[in-house]
């Protein structure tokens, strides 16, 4: 019996592991987890900010002249939470260039939502539909499927890129910079 819950307790182990495995593998995947959002050049959908910050009622298109980061992200998504310390490095290497940051919350409870913002520092604009996030108007109008995601909007209102990670923004900023 002793032996038969080892032999259970390691096999549950070994797939755990594996499964950890293949999930950082898949996080690592870019292309796997941004196929379907918005292209480069492509028209950025504009939407009116709300419930999170000072700038309500401003559009995202008020922003033309400037790059805007969208970061969409949730305080109950665990690597959301681990990219932050990422995106508030972002926000103070790039916010001195124009840079505009916009976090865009598919969080449902205001509460915890400005809790996470104030918690962490987050001193950017911050946008919620406060919608479950299947049927926030802005995740569709950017395809979103995976959070953390990333848009760069580029000074024409267009894409610039596209990404879940935040490397990747910062050499994308760094080379226009």
């Amino acid at each position: 019996m002793i032996k038969t819950r080892g032999i259970i307790t390691l096999a549950a182990l070994m797939l755990c592991c594996m499964v950890q495995t293949k999930a950082q593998e898949n996080v690592q995947d870019d292309g796997k987890y941004t196929a379907g959002l918005l292209k480069a050049g492509d028209e950025a959908p504009d939407f009116v900010i709300e419930n999170g910050d000072t700038l309500a009622g401003m559009h995202l298109k008020d922003f033309r002249g400037r790059y805007v980061v969208l970061d969409f992200w949730a305080s109950w998504c665990g690597d959301c939470r681990r990219e932050i310390p990422a995106v508030k490095a972002l926000h103070k290497r790039f916010a001195s260039d124009g840079v505009v940051f916009i976090g865009v919350s598919v969080d449902q409870k205001k509460e915890a939502w400005m809790k996470c913002v104030r918690d962490n520092g987050m001193d950017w604009v911050h946008h919620s539909e406060l919608k479950p996030w299947k049927e926030t108007g802005i995740s569709a109008d950017y395809n979103i499927k995976w959070i953390p995601t990333m848009y760069v909007v580029d000074p024409k209102g267009r894409i610039a890129l596209a990404t879940i990670k935040t490397e990747e923004v910062e050499k994308y900023l760094s080379s226009v910079f």
